[in-house]
C-alpha cells in the first residue's frame, strides 16, 4: 500500500515524458499518435537497459575504461536523440533505422574489446533486428538486417585475423554478462511484440469503424432508397394509369391524333422508369439479403409460355420471331415462379433487344434425372467479345457493337437474373460470339424436382 503512490508518481512521470516528446502533428491524428507513442516508449525502454546493463557491467567486470564509459552512454543517448529527432520531424521510419544503426554501432565498438563474435553483447543485434520487424516495415526490417549482417562478418573477419583488442570481462563475470545480453534480446523481443500488439489493436480499431461506417452507410441507402421507392412509385404509377385511360379515350375522342401519340408515349416512359426504379429495389434487398422467396410447385414450361406470351408485342416491334420448346414430360419444379419468370423477362428481352432483324429467339427447356433443369436462351444476335462475358454479368454494365445503335436500360437484368437464380441454388452462364448470337444457360438442381 505504502508503495502505491510512488508507483502512481513514477507513471505519472513517465506518461509525461513520452507525451513532451511526441511531436504536433500527432495532435489531431489518432493513429500516427499511437505509432509515436509505441515508438518512444520502445526508444525509452532501450535507454533504461542500457544504463541497467552498464550497472552490472561495472559490478562483475573490471573497472571500464573511459572508452568503456563512452560507449555505454552512447548506447543509452542513441535512443534519447531518436525520440527528439521524432518530436523535430516526425519521420518514424528515419528514426528507427538510426537509432537500430547507432545501436548496432554501439554493440560493435563494444565486441570489440570483449572477444568478437563471442561477445556477451551480440544476442542484443539480434534483439535490434525483432524490434525492427516487429516496427512492421520491409524497407526498415531489410535495412536494419544488412548492418547487423555486417557487424557479424567484419567481427569475424576481425577475430580471424587477431586484430580484435584484448577482452576486459574476467572469466568469472563472463557468464554473468552473457546473461544479462540474453535478457537484453527477450527484452528487445517483448518491444517488438508489443509493436505487434499496438499494430493489430490499431487495425482492429480501424476495421471497426470502418465496418460501422459501412453499415451506417448501408442502412442509410436502404431507408433511401426505401423513401425514393414509395416517393417515385406513386406518382409513376400515376402517370400510367392516367395516361393508359387517356388512351383508351374513354369520355370521349382527345382530338388531334398527335395527342393519341403522344399519350401513349408518355404511359411507355413512365413504364420504362417504373421498370428500373423497381430494378434498382431488387438490387438494394439483394445486397441486403433481404429477398424472401415464395416457393411452390411451378410448371417450367407453362411458366416460360406464360414469359413470352407477355414479350410477343415487343418482339414483333423489333421485327423477331420467338419459340418455346420445351421437352416432354418435365416435371414439376420447386421455385419463386414470380422471380423466375422476372429472370426469364429479362433473358428473353435481352435475347429481342439485341437481335438482329427477321432472326429468331428459341428458349429450350430440358430436364435430366440427376442434373437438373436446363433452360436456355439463344438469339442470332451481334454477340458479346469474350473480354466482356464477365463484365455482362456486373450491375450498371452494358456491351455490345455500335453497328445497332444504342439500347433501353442500365446493365441491371443479367446481375440481377444470376443473383435470383442463385438463391435457388442454380446457376447462370453466359456464352457468346461476335455476330454469331448469345446463349444464356440456367440450370436449377435436381433437387428441386417436385412429382406432380
Amino acid at each position: 500500500m505504502l508503495t502505491s503512490p510512488f508507483i502512481s508518481l513514477v507513471l505519472k512521470a513517465w506518461n509525461r515524458i513520452i507525451s513532451w516528446f511526441l511531436p504536433a502533428s500527432t495532435t489531431n491524428n489518432a493513429p500516427f499518435r499511437r505509432v509515436c507513442i509505441a515508438v518512444v516508449q520502445s526508444l525509452l525502454l532501450i535507454t533504461v537497459l542500457t544504463l541497467v546493463v552498464m550497472v552490472f557491467y561495472v559490478l562483475f567486470g573490471k573497472s571500464p575504461s573511459l572508452l568503456e564509459v563512452s560507449l555505454f552512454f552512447g548506447g543509452a543517448s542513441i535512443p534519447v536523440l531518436g525520440c527528439l529527432l521524432i518530436r523535430q520531424t516526425a519521420n518514424i521510419d528515419s528514426v528507427v533505422i538510426l537509432t537500430n544503426a547507432g545501436g548496432v554501432a554501439a554493440v560493435f565498438s563494444f565486441a570489440l574489446v570483449t572477444n568478437g563474435i563471442m561477445s556477451p553483447s551480440m544476442p542484443i543485434l539480434f534483439g535490434f533486428l525483432f524490434m525492427a520487424a516487429g516496427y512492421g516495415k520491409g524497407l526498415v526490417t531489410a535495412v536494419v538486417l544488412a548492418m547487423n549482417v555486417s557487424a557479424v562478418c567484419f567481427l569475424y573477419l576481425l577475430g580471424e585475423n587477431d586484430l580484435l583488442f584484448s577482452n576486459r570481462i574476467p572469466p568469472e563475470s563472463e557468464t554473468v554478462l552473457r546473461l544479462l545480453g540474453i535478457l537484453a534480446l527477450a527484452a528487445f523481443t517483448s518491444i517488438s511484440l508489443y509493436f505487434r500488439a499496438n499494430a493489430w489493436r490499431g487495425h482492429r480499431r480501424r476495421l471497426a469503424r470502418a465496418v460501422a461506417q459501412a453499415r451506417n452507410a448501408n442502412s442509410a441507402k436502404s431507408q433511401f432508397v426505401a423513401s425514393m421507392s414509395h416517393e417515385l412509385r406513386t406518382p409513376l404509377n400515376a402517370i400510367i394509369g392516367f395516361s393508359a385511360f387517356m388512351k383508351s379515350e374513354v369520355y370521349g375522342p382527345l382530338g388531334h391524333e398527335k395527342y393519341t401519340e403522344y399519350v401513349g408515349d408518355v404511359e411507355k416512359s413512365g413504364r420504362h422508369l417504373l421498370d428500373l426504379v423497381n430494378e434498382v429495389l431488387d438490387i438494394s434487398a439483394i445486397e441486403a439479403n433481404q429477398i424472401d422467396l415464395a416457393e411452390n410447385e411451378v410448371d417450367l414450361a407453362e411458366l416460360l409460355h406464360a414469359t413470352v406470351r407477355m414479350l410477343l408485342e415487343r418482339a414483333a416491334r423489333a421485327g423477331v420471331t420467338l419459340l418455346v420448346e420445351p421437352d416432354d414430360n418435365i416435371p414439376l419444379v420447386y421455385i419463386d415462379g414470380t422471380r423466375m419468370k422476372q429472370v426469364f423477362l429479362n433473358l428473353v428481352g435481352n435475347a429481342i433487344k439485341f437481335s438482329k432483324l427477321d432472326t429468331t429467339v428459341s428458349v429450350r427447356v430440358h430436364y435430366a434425372v440427376g442434373k437438373g433443369f436446363e433452360i436456355l436462351v439463344e438469339d442470332q444476335g451481334i454477340g458479346i467479345e469474350a473480354s466482356d462475358l464477365e463484365r455482362v454479368m456486373k450491375p450498371f454494365v452494358q456491351v455490345g457493337s455500335n453497328n445497332y445503335g444504342s439500347h433501353e436500360g442500365v446493365g441491371l437484368g443479367l446481375y440481377i437474373s444470376r443473383q435470383l437464380v442463385e438463391l435457388h441454388s442454380g446457376t447462370l452462364i453466359v456464352e457468346s460470339e461476335p455476330g454469331q448470337g448469345t446463349s444464356v444457360i440456367v440450370t436449377l438442381p435436381d433437387s428441386r424436382k417436385r412429382v406432380s
